[in-house]
This record gives C-alpha cells, sequence and structure tokens, in this order.
C-alpha cells in the first residue's frame, strides 16, 4: 500500500513548495487577537474578497482565519 501512495504524497510535497506570494510583515491571524480586533491579516482577505468580486464591502468571521503568516515567502 505505501508503495501506491508515495508517488501522490512525493507530488502534494512538491505542490506545498511553490511560491505563491511574500509579504515583508508579519500578518496577525492568532485566534485571541482575530476574533475580537481588526488585524492586518483580516484587512488583507477582506480586500482580496473585494477585489475578487468586485464589491463595494466584505465581512467574514474571525473564525475562518487559522494562524498567522510570517514576512517572507508565502507557498501554498
Amino acid at each position: 500500500m505505501l508503495s501506491l501512495l508515495t508517488p501522490f504524497q512525493n507530488k502534494g510535497k512538491a505542490q506545498l513548495q511553490v511560491k505563491i506570494g511574500s509579504v515583508n510583515a508579519h500578518l496577525e491571524g492568532d485566534r485571541s487577537k482575530v476574533r475580537f480586533v481588526q488585524t492586518n491579516m483580516g484587512r488583507l482577505l477582506l480586500a482580496a474578497q473585494m477585489a475578487r468580486s468586485n464589491a463595494d464591502f466584505a465581512v467574514m468571521s474571525g473564525g475562518g482565519v487559522r494562524d498567522s503568516i510570517e514576512a517572507g515567502d508565502i507557498t501554498y
């Protein structure tokens, strides 16, 4: 079974290393913050949603943010 699954695992690992962007600052996604105050991560996510849907405003639950993103490259 392992020999059957190994090629798929290797393909998945390779895809996780693909750079999809980069940031120069820590994006705050800590649960104790995103559920109670506006953060730079929340603003970025909402700006992306607004741009993609051509909306005038966006709202989301802080519970949808799961973790922070450190400065540097972002991989999938």
